[in-house]
């Protein structure tokens, strides 16, 4: 029987250890910095920012170690030496990826390309049953936290479709600090107490390459976390933020299980490992485009009405909130006056010296269905209160973010095919 009881004692004693290393700071300090960005948008978009970046880091840190210590787990229990699996290879190489395409910073597209040239010239010496086991429990660590904090703080946006329509939707990014405990090879020499050693059943490790070398009583297998920041990235306008998270940390979790079954079959059959290489990038691109083109199918939840203005989004605890105004919601008078765009809605709420009288068509969640008559009165000179409320511009009013769909690493190598065709090989 497997000692969770004794692994878990020696994990949560392993965590402090990433105190101690300058890495974990340095990416505290990186993932402040991007929330405090996200932060200035939602003041230049709301008036105030709806959650501190201090607090936003700190949520990340606790949801990180608290997924991240169920990852180390089933690291453990697998067991991947981490001497062996070359991941001092994948930086470099993910860096020069993410200059092609920022999305293929993923270990997921390094670790593949290192695997396949490993299994065909020999080249890096890593252990690809290793790598790809370590790679798909990290993708699964990030698809439960995605699952459960993926659509927190989700910013409003403004899109163009490439079908040419305007609508509102959100951005969704979230980054998490994972202390992730790898099971690493180490000198006895080293000063490694042995009485503290946990007896492990006969199975283990799963992954059984390369650990003959380590068992002449010269090495002892002991645990040692890393620091590891994890980040999602997405966008939704046809759902909402929690409803797109769902279907894309499901998409994630299938993807790092069938990677991780891969990996673990590659260790007692070679042959698999050419396919656990394969599908490590392939099927990370095939989430992203399932992702994305269940985007494409549906229609968009914020389009522009053709009377009347659009919510995209209202403030928690606003007054407009308060008064049962939601996203997705068309405002078609303010104070008596017919309003077509926001620059039409400001000046209407001028009429009444900060009264403001809106009719309108309420909706469930941004859809059209059901729509029923809503009359609301907010007073904008009410001390301390805010009226909380975001409004989708015209194309005019502000600036549109094009959606580009064709930045896939499929588009990009059927285009590279396609223009080799068309110019028989030239470059000139």
């Amino acid at each position: 029987m497997f000692p969770y009881k004794d692994v878990l004692r020696l994990l949560v004693e392993a965590v402090p250890l990433v105190l101690q290393h300058p890495l974990f700071w340095l990416l505290l300090v990186l993932v402040f910095v991007q929330y405090a960005k996200m932060a200035g948008i939602e003041k230049r978009l709301y008036g105030a920012s709806r959650n501190h970046p201090l607090w936003s880091t700190f949520a990340s840190l606790i949801f990180g170690v608290g997924i991240g210590s169920f990852g180390s787990l089933a690291m453990v229990a697998i067991g991947p030496i981490a001497n062996d699996a070359g991941i001092l290879y994948v930086w470099p190489l993910a860096i020069v990826l993410m200059l092609v395409c920022p999305r293929m910073l993923c270990f997921a597209y390094a670790g593949g390309i290192l695997s396949l040239t490993h299994l065909l010239f020999g080249v890096p010496k890593i252990g690809v049953p290793q790598l790809l086991t370590i790679i798909a429990v990290l993708h699964m660590v990030e698809s439960i936290l995605i699952w459960i904090d993926g659509y927190y703080a989700a910013i409003p946006g403004f899109f163009r479709l490439s079908d040419g329509q305007h609508t509102g939707g959100y951005l969704l990014q979230r980054f998490w600090i994972v202390p992730l405990s790898l099971v690493w090879a180490v000198p006895v020499s080293g000063g490694l107490e042995m009485g503290s050693a946990i007896q492990m059943p006969e199975w283990w490790p799963l992954i059984r390459t390369g650990v003959e070398q380590y068992i002449d009583g010269v090495f002892a297998l002991t645990v040692f976390p890393i620091p590891v920041v994890l980040g999602y990235g997405d966008f939704s306008y046809t759902r909402m933020p929690h409803k797109k998270v769902q279907l894309t940390a499901g998409l994630s979790f299938v993807y790092s299980l069938i990677l991780l079954v891969l990996a673990v079959a590659a260790d007692r059959f070679v042959g698999l490992a050419y396919i656990a290489a394969l599908f490590s990038p392939i099927g990370h691109e095939l989430v992203v485009y399932l992702s994305r083109h269940s985007e494409d199918v549906r229609n968009a939840l914020f389009s522009l009405p053709r009377r009347g203005v659009r919510v995209l989004d209202v403030l928690a605890k606003s007054q407009s909130f308060e008064k049962g105004v939601r996203a997705g919601d068309v405002i078609l008078t303010v104070n008596g006056v017919q309003v077509s765009n926001v620059e039409s809605v400001r000046k209407a709420s001028m009429l009444q010296g900060g009264i403001i009288d809106m009719d309108l068509l309420s909706m469930s969640e941004g859809t059209a269905k059901r729509p029923t008559q809503l009359r609301v009165r907010l007073d904008a000179t009410e001390r301390g209160s805010r009226l909380g409320i975001l409004l989708l511009p015209t194309p005019g009013e502000a600036p549109y973010v094009t959606l580009d769909f064709n930045d896939g690493l499929v588009h990009k190598v059927k285009s590279l095919i396609s223009r080799l065709l068309r110019t028989g090989g030239r470059t000139d």
